[in-house]
């Protein structure tokens, strides 16, 4: 956990946390999915992949974040 952190601060800079209910869009498990609410305590997001299934998945999981 402590890798990815690192990795995404230096990619999304030092406000990612910050950004992260503005984020649309994420790479889970090689493919996109539609972000949808966020989840500040937990630090997960509300996810939907390409079939319409809606399911949870933490921040973590994710990469490849777009506005």
């Amino acid at each position: 956990m402590k890798k990815k952190l690192i990795h995404f601060l230096t990619k999304y800079g030092n406000d990612f946390f910050h950004k992260l209910p503005k984020y649309t869009t994420a790479r889970y498990n090689g493919e996109f999915v539609k972000l949808g609410y966020f989840q500040p305590e937990f630090l997960t997001f509300l996810v939907t992949n390409q079939f319409n299934n809606t399911f949870t998945v933490e921040i973590f999981e994710l990469d490849e974040f777009c506005l």
